[in-house]
C-alpha cells in the first residue's frame, strides 16, 4: 500500500506543479497578446524616412536638365494667364488670352489680350527688357537693363520680373557644369558657372531631389526640385541674400514641343502649366500652354522683339526708364 499511496501523492504533486506552469503560461501569452495593442493605440512611432536611392551627383542632374533645355532654345506657343493680386483697393483677378515667343537666350516676347486688346505686352532684346501696361486708360511703358536688380526694390512688380528670372521660373534657365570644389572656394569654375557649393538632399514629402545652388552674379540663390521618377525639373524657389523667398514656381504637365525633321517621341518636353507666386501671396500667376511649336519661320520676328515697333503700333502716353543702382 505504500508504494500505491506515494504514488497517488506524487500524482497530486505533479499536477499541482503542471497547472501552476499552465496558469504561468497563459498569464504570459495573455500578456503578449494585449500589450502590444495597448501600446500602438497610445503611442505610434512615425516610421522613419529612407532615403530610395543613393544621391545622384550634381554633374547628372545638370546634363540631364541641360539636354532637355538645349532642345527649347526657341519656341511659340498660345494660351490662358491669370493675374492674381492685392493691394490698398483691395483684390484683382484678370485674366487673358496670351501668346508666347521665346528665343533664348535674350529675346522674349509675351502677348496678352482680351477680346483683341492688348492687356499687357512684355519683352526683351539683348539690351533691355521691357513692360507696355494697357491695363488703364493711360498707357505706360516701363524699360529696365538687364542689370536691374529687381530684388533690392520694395515696389517691384512681379509683372517686371527680369527675363532671367523669368526663364529660370519657367525651368528653362541652364545649369552649369562645372563647379567650385567645396573643399576650395578658390578653384577655379567655369565663366558661365553661377556655383560654388552645390547642395543635394532628399525630399521625401515630394519624392524629390533638392537642389540648392550658391547665389549668382545678381545675388539670387535657387533651390530647385527635380522629380525622382522622371527627372524632370518641378519646382523653383529664388531667394534673396538673407535667404528668404522672394518668388517661387511650380512647372509641372510637360507637353512635347513640335519640331521640325524629327519623330515626335523625340520632342522635347515643357511644361505647359506654371504658377508664378510670391511667398504671401500678395502676387500670383498662372500660365496654361496649349500645343507649343519650335518651327518659327512662319512667326513675324521682325516686329515682335522691336521695341521701337512696338512703341509705334501701342503709343504709350507715358514712358518710365529705371535707372540702374
Amino acid at each position: 500500500m505504500l508504494p500505491s499511496t506515494i504514488s497517488h501523492q506524487a500524482r497530486l504533486q505533479y499536477q499541482r506543479i503542471f497547472a501552476l506552469r499552465l496558469s504561468i503560461f497563459l498569464f504570459l501569452l495573455l500578456l503578449l497578446t494585449v500589450l502590444p495593442t495597448g501600446c500602438s493605440s497610445s503611442q505610434k512611432i512615425p516610421p522613419t524616412p529612407t532615403l530610395p536611392d543613393p544621391l545622384p551627383a550634381y554633374e547628372e542632374l545638370a546634363r540631364t536638365h541641360n539636354e532637355r533645355v538645349a532642345e527649347l532654345q526657341q519656341f511659340h506657343t498660345y494660351g490662358v494667364i491669370e493675374f492674381r493680386w492685392s493691394d490698398q483697393d483691395g483684390k484683382h483677378f484678370e485674366q487673358g488670352d496670351l501668346q508666347l515667343w521665346m528665343m533664348l537666350p535674350h529675346h522674349s516676347a509675351l502677348r496678352v489680350s482680351k477680346l483683341g486688346d492688348v492687356l499687357l505686352w512684355i519683352g526683351s532684346d539683348e539690351q533691355q527688357y521691357w513692360l507696355f501696361d494697357c491695363l488703364n486708360d493711360e498707357k505706360v511703358l516701363y524699360l529696365e537693363s538687364h542689370d536691374y536688380d529687381f530684388s533690392s526694390d520694395e515696389g517691384d512688380q512681379p509683372i517686371m520680373l527680369p527675363p532671367h528670372v523669368i526663364i529660370d521660373l519657367m525651368g528653362l534657365g541652364e545649369l552649369p557644369i562645372e563647379v567650385a570644389n567645396k573643399d576650395n572656394q578658390d578653384s577655379p569654375v567655369g565663366q558661365a558657372s553661377r556655383l560654388s557649393l552645390p547642395l543635394i538632399e532628399y525630399d521625401a514629402d515630394n519624392d524629390a531631389w533638392l537642389l540648392t545652388l550658391a547665389p549668382d552674379e545678381h545675388q539670387l540663390q535657387q533651390q530647385i526640385s527635380f522629380s525622382r521618377q522622371t527627372g524632370l525639373l518641378q519646382r523653383v524657389v529664388l531667394l534673396d541674400q538673407e535667404q528668404q523667398p522672394i518668388v517661387e514656381s511650380s512647372p509641372r504637365r510637360y507637353d512635347r514641343v513640335e519640331q521640325e525633321r524629327s519623330l515626335s517621341v523625340n520632342w522635347p518636353l515643357l511644361p505647359t502649366l506654371i504658377d508664378i507666386k510670391q511667398p504671401d501671396g500678395k502676387y500670383q500667376v498662372k500660365l496654361a500652354f496649349d500645343s507649343p511649336s519650335g518651327i518659327m519661320h512662319d512667326q513675324p520676328l521682325d516686329r515682335i522683339f522691336d521695341l521701337g515697333r512696338l512703341i509705334d503700333a501701342l503709343r504709350p502716353d507715358f514712358v518710365e526708364i529705371t535707372e540702374k543702382p
